[in-house]
């Protein structure tokens, strides 16, 4: 299955389609869904993931800021 992937220093974000929708893992636990992988790439960006560790990091680590800075596997 193609995803979008994400190196962070708390680990591998990927956001892929899973039943009608895209969700964000890391680290194989699953924090949302979304009606596009976009939308999951703007809540890394934002520090909004519902994971603790990196959200935290919001103004110390740096995310892309959309899918263009993701890859695609």
């Amino acid at each position: 299955m193609h995803a979008y992937y994400f190196k962070s220093s708390v680990g591998v974000f990927r956001i892929f389609p899973f039943r009608g929708n895209f969700w964000l893992e890391i680290d194989r636990g699953m924090y949302s869904a979304y009606i596009s992988p976009e939308e999951a790439a703007i809540d890394v960006y934002m520090h909004t993931t519902g994971h603790n560790g990196w959200d935290k990091l919001k103004g110390i680590e740096d995310a892309p800021e959309d899918l263009s800075g993701w890859r695609y596997l």
